[in-house]
C-alpha cells in the first residue's frame, strides 16, 4: 500500500501537474477574456487528491469600464 501511495505522489501528481498545464497552455485566451480592463487572473491547479481527477480554477479580477471612460 505505501508503494502504490509514493506513486501517486510523484508519478501521479507530476502527470497531473503536466495536464494541467497543457489545459492552460491550450486554453490561455479563453482563460485571460477579452476584458477591457484586465487587473489580474489567478490560477490553483488541484492535484492532491489520488481518488479524483485533477481540476482548475480561475478567478479574474477587472475594473469596471465606466471608472476610465471619459465622462461628458
Amino acid at each position: 500500500m505505501a508503494t502504490e501511495f509514493n506513486i501517486w505522489n510523484n508519478e501521479g501528481k507530476i502527470r497531473a501537474i503536466k495536464d494541467c498545464g497543457q489545459a492552460l497552455v491550450d486554453n490561455a485566451e479563453s482563460i485571460v477574456g477579452d476584458y477591457k480592463y484586465l487587473k489580474g487572473v489567478i490560477i490553483t491547479c488541484y492535484v492532491d487528491d489520488p481518488d479524483a481527477m485533477p481540476y482548475i480554477n480561475v478567478s479574474t479580477d477587472f475594473y469596471p469600464e465606466g471608472n476610465f471612460e471619459l465622462k461628458e
